[in-house]
């Protein structure tokens, strides 16, 4: 009997994924997110956790980690991702100067695309917690507001739009000199 033998394509990341996914991440990016992550998460406690904050109620743990480590997550995220993509297009347009406006570049790059993708991950988790949470203490999703789940996805996809564009421009100024 003849053995055939038939290649199987595999898949494999990006050539060199890793170098530059590395390239691009510096201390200056989780010093920014953990800057926002603190004040962001300080003023969602102070927002959301008001009977807590006045002793009126018990404190929800897992709601207090989760605002501060869902806005650290998402913009590191989205820093990275937006740094990574700034490589991405500066080694395909060498010698071009990076004069873009801020709309333009929040619209393009794919960093909507990024952004909506951050969120619903982040807002996800998110969710998932908050509502699993209600469901244990409560056994029933009467008390669910809507405000903390729109919350959980609307303001990752503002701070990945912003966080992304931001880190996109800055990297892209510097890479072309300008």
């Amino acid at each position: 009997m003849k053995q055939i033998n038939i290649p199987i394509p595999q898949s494999a990341p990006p050539k060199n994924f890793e170098s530059k996914l590395m390239a691009v991440i510096d201390r200056s990016m989780f010093v920014r997110a953990t800057i926002v992550a603190i004040v962001l998460g300080s003023i969602l406690t102070l927002a959301n956790q008001t009977g807590w904050v006045k002793g009126d109620e018990s404190l929800h743990v897992s709601q207090l980690l989760l605002v501060f480590l869902l806005p650290f997550g998402v913009v590191a995220t989205a820093q990275i991702a937006g740094a990574y993509q700034a490589a991405i297009d500066s080694s395909r347009q060498r010698d071009s100067r990076f004069d873009e406006g801020l709309f333009a570049t929040v619209i393009s790059h794919g960093i909507p695309t990024r952004a909506i993708a951050i969120a619903l991950a982040f807002g996800g988790i998110n969710a998932v917690v908050t509502i699993s949470e209600l469901l244990w203490l409560s056994g029933s999703l009467a008390t669910l507001s809507i405000v903390p789940l729109a919350q959980a996805f609307v303001l990752p996809l503002v701070f990945a739009l912003f966080s992304q564009t931001v880190t996109y421009r800055r990297n892209r100024s510097h890479a072309a000199g300008t």
